[in-house]
C-alpha cells in the first residue's frame, strides 16, 4: 500500500512540474471557475494543477493567491510534500492575509505529512487571526494538530473556542463530532489519553474517557460495548460528547447493530467465501468523508446507507462500519477495513481516491462512489462504480430526443468544465443514435447571451438577406427576423436560474416553441413553482419526481424513520440508499454472471459487464409552472 501511495505522489509531483514547464501553453486554457468546480467535485489533484497553472501567468499578488489555493487542494488530496514544495514558491510582496494563510498551510502540510510535533511548533507561533473565517480555520487546525502531537487538553480547549464563535446547533454538533474523532484517532495510533490529566474537571475527563470508547466501538462488537457506553453516559449524562459518541459509534438502540452484530442465520448461496461470512468481524466497510470540508456530503450518504440497512432482511444483512476518509489516506483506510474483517467495501467518493482504490487491486469487492475517468479503464477484478453522473443524464436526453422522433438539435450550456463534459457526452450519444447536433454553444461571463443565441439560430443570416434584398431592389422593406428552420429540439443543460434566463432570451428570438430538453439541474427543488420553463422535458431520479409511486422511494421513506425524518434530505441521501441496495445485490448473487436489475431511488439500476452501474431515470415536463410526470420513451 505504501508503494502505491508513493507512486501516486510521484505522479502528482511530475504533473505539477509539467504544469510549471507548460505555462505558456496551458495558462490560456485554465480558468478559476473550472478550478473551483474541480475542487467542489473532490477532484483535488486536478484542481491543484489548475490553480498552479493559473499562478504561472498572473501578477504577483494574484499568483500568490492561486498558489495558496493550489496548496490547499494538494492538502485536501493528502499530499503534504507537494503542498510544502509549492508554498515555498510564493514571491514578495506577500500581503498580511496571504502571510497568515501561508503559515497555516505550512503547519497543515507538516501535519498531513505526519510531522505532528513540527506542525505544533509552527501553529503555536501564529497569532490568532481576528477575521472569523480565518479564526475558525486556525482553531480547527490547531485542535487537530494539538491532539495529534500529544496535547489532548489543548485540543479540547481549542474546540471550546470554536464552539464560542459558532452558535448554530448544527455547527456545534459538527465541532463535537470532529473533536471526538480527533481523540479517537489518537487512541488508534497508540496514544494514552489518561483521564487523570483532567484532574477534577468532569468536562475534560468526559472527553478523555469517551475517546477509547469510540475507538473500541469501531473495532469490537457493538453489543459488547453497550455496557461501557451506558456506564459512561450515567457518569456524564449531559456531556456534549453524548451525541458525538452516538454518531461515531452508532451505539444507541437499533444503531448498535450497524457497528457489528452477531450472525443470526447463515444466508444461502452467498457468492463470497463462507469463512469470511462466518467471521464474527465480517462487515460492510464504508469509506466516506465524515469530517472536514466534505462532511455534509458524507453524512447524507451515511444516512442513506443506514436507511438501506434498516430496510434489508435482518437474516441476511451485514453490519455497516464507517471509515472516515478525511482523517487518513485511502490506502490506509483500505488496509484498516480489510484487516478488521470487511467482506465488501462501499466507497471511496473522491475521484483521486477512486483511482487509488482501483490501483490497489485488492481482492475484496469494492463499489466506488464515483466513476473512473474514461482515459483510465478498469483493470482490477471485483471493482464496481456507481455515480450520479451528469454525463449519463446527457446521454439519456440524447436517446430520449431520438425516441421522440427529433434528430437535429442545438445545445446551449453554461461555460466551464462541467458544461464541456456534458455537451461532449450528449453529442457523442446523439451521433451514435443517428442524430445530429447542428450547433453547440457554451455561454460564459464574457459572452453576451443574446449574441450567442442569434449566432446559433442564424438570426444574422436573416438580417443579411434582408439587407441584400433591399439593396438589390432599392426599396425599404418591412422585416421581421427569422431563425433557422431545421431545428427539431434544443438541449439546455444548466442550473435553474441560468436556464430560466436562457429560455426568456430564446422566446425573444422566436425559439420559444422549439421542443426543449434539459438535465435534472434545471429543477428548483426549493420551490413548487417552476416559472418561465414551460415545455421543458427533463430527467431526474424517482426520489425527486415520483416519491409516492416508486417502490424504492416508498421503502426509503419508511426506512428513514429509523434514523429520523427524511425531510430535507437530498439526492446524496438517495444515492447512499441505492449504494446499499447494489452492494447487497452483488454480495448475495449466486454467480458473477447473474444480471442485476433494481428499482432504486435514483433510477432503475443495472450493472454492465465493466462493473459500471447504469441508471434509467424518470421523465417529467414543466407544464403551467409545475412538474408533471410523463411516460418514458427511452429505448
Amino acid at each position: 500500500m505504501h508503494t502505491i501511495a508513493f507512486k501516486h505522489l510521484t505522479l502528482a509531483m511530475l504533473l505539477l512540474l509539467g504544469a510549471c514547464s507548460a505555462i505558456g501553453i496551458e495558462s490560456q486554457l485554465a480558468n478559476p471557475e473550472r478550478a473551483a468546480t474541480l475542487a467542489q467535485r473532490n477532484d483535488h489533484l486536478a484542481a491543484a494543477l489548475e490553480y498552479q497553472t493559473l499562478a504561472g501567468s498572473a501578477e504577483v499578488q494574484i499568483a500568490n493567491d492561486y498558489r495558496l489555493l493550489a496548496a490547499q487542494e494538494w492538502l485536501a488530496a493528502k499530499q503534504g510534500r507537494a503542498a510544502s514544495a509549492l508554498l515555498k514558491t510564493l514571491t514578495a510582496p506577500i500581503s498580511t492575509t496571504q502571510s497568515l494563510k501561508l503559515n497555516l498551510l505550512t503547519a497543515e502540510a507538516e501535519w498531513v505529512s505526519g510531522n505532528s510535533a513540527s506542525a505544533w511548533s509552527l501553529i503555536t507561533a501564529i497569532t490568532p487571526p481576528k477575521e472569523i473565517k480565518l479564526l475558525n480555520r486556525y482553531l480547527t487546525l490547531r485542535q487537530s494538530v494539538a491532539i495529534a502531537a500529544g496535547h489532548a487538553l489543548e485540543g479540547i480547549s481549542n474546540a471550546q473556542a470554536r464552539l464560542s464563535i459558532n452558535r448554530e446547533s448544527s455547527a456545534q454538533s459538527s465541532i463535537n463530532s470532529e473533536l471526538l474523532e480527533d481523540l479517537r484517532l489518537a487512541v488508534v495510533r497508540g496514544m494514552n489519553l489518561d483521564p487523570r490529566l483532567a484532574g477534577k474537571d468532569k468536562f475534560l475527563r468526559g472527553w478523555l474517557e469517551a475517546a477509547p470508547l469510540a475507538a473500541y466501538a469501531v473495532k469490537l462488537p457493538g453489543r459488547s460495548n453497550a455496557g461501557s457506553v451506558l456506564a459512561w453516559r450515567e457518569r456524564y449524562p449531559n456531556h456534549p460528547a453524548v451525541t458525538a459518541l452516538e454518531q461515531l459509534s452508532l451505539s444507541t438502540a437499533d444503531l448498535l447493530s450497524l457497528t457489528i452484530e452477531p450472525l443470526t442465520k447463515k444466508p444461502k448461496n452467498i457468492l463470497w467465501p463462507s469463512k469470511e461470512d462466518l467471521s464474527v468481524n465480517a462487515h460492510i466497510a464504508v469509506l466516506i468523508p465524515l469530517t472536514g470540508r466534505n462532511s455534509n456530503a458524507g453524512m447524507q450518504l451515511r444516512d442513506g446507507l443506514i436507511a438501506g440497512f434498516f430496510n434489508d432482511n435482518p437474516n441476511v444483512r451485514k453490519p455497516l462500519r464507517f471509515y472516515d476518509t478525511s482523517s487518513q489516506r485511502i490506502d490506509y483506510s483500505l488496509t484498516d477495513s480489510i484487516k478488521s474483517g470487511a467482506i465488501f467495501i462501499i466507497g471511496p467518493l473522491g475521484r483521486e481516491e477512486v483511482l487509488a482504490a482501483e490501483a490497489a487491486a485488492i481482492q475484496t469487492p469494492i463499489l466506488a462512489l464515483n466513476f473512473l475517468p474514461n482515459e483510465h479503464p478498469k483493470t482490477a477484478m471485483n471493482f464496481y462504480q456507481f455515480a450520479l453522473s451528469p454525463e449519463d443524464e446527457a446521454r439519456a436526453v440524447a436517446r430520449r430526443a431520438i425516441a421522440d422522433g427529433r434528430r437535429r438539435g442545438i445545445a446551449f450550456a453554461q461555460g466551464g468544465d462541467w458544461g464541456t463534459r456534458v455537451l461532449k457526452a450528449f453529442s457523442e450519444e446523439l451521433a451514435s443514435s443517428g442524430g445530429e447536433l447542428l450547433d453547440s454553444q457554451t455561454i460564459t461571463k464574457d459572452r453576451d447571451i443574446s449574441d450567442v443565441i442569434q449566432s446559433a439560430l442564424r438570426i444574422d443570416d436573416s438580417r443579411n438577406r434582408h439587407k441584400r434584398l433591399q439593396n438589390t431592389l432599392g426599396l425599404t422593406l418591412s422585416f421581421e427576423p427569422r431563425r433557422r428552420n431545421d431545428i427539431d429540439f434544443l438541449f439546455t443543460p444548466a442550473p435553474h436560474v441560468f436556464a430560466k434566463n436562457l429560455r426568456l432570451q430564446l422566446r425573444f428570438y422566436f425559439a420559444g416553441n422549439i421542443p426543449a430538453y434539459a438535465t435534472s439541474d434545471i429543477l428548483d427543488e426549493r420551490n413548487a413553482i417552476q416559472s418561465n420553463l414551460d415545455g421543458v422535458i427533463f430527467s431526474d431520479m424517482p426520489w425527486v419526481l415520483d416519491r409516492n409511486l416508486n417502490t424504492a422511494t416508498k421503502a426509503l421513506h419508511a426506512a428513514s424513520t429509523a434514523i429520523g425524518t427524511a425531510q430535507g434530505r437530498g439526492r446524496l441521501f438517495a444515492f447512499g440508499y441505492d449504494a446499499y441496495l447494489i452492494q447487497a445485490a452483488l454480495r448475495n448473487r449466486t454467480s458473477k454472471h447473474d444480471n442485476i436489475s433494481l428499482d432504486g431511488a435514483t433510477g432503475k439500476l443495472t450493472v454492465d459487464a465493466n462493473g459500471r452501474v447504469r441508471r434509467t431515470l424518470s421523465w417529467a415536463e414543466i407544464h403551467n409552472n409545475s412538474v408533471r410526470l410523463i411516460n418514458s420513451n427511452e429505448r
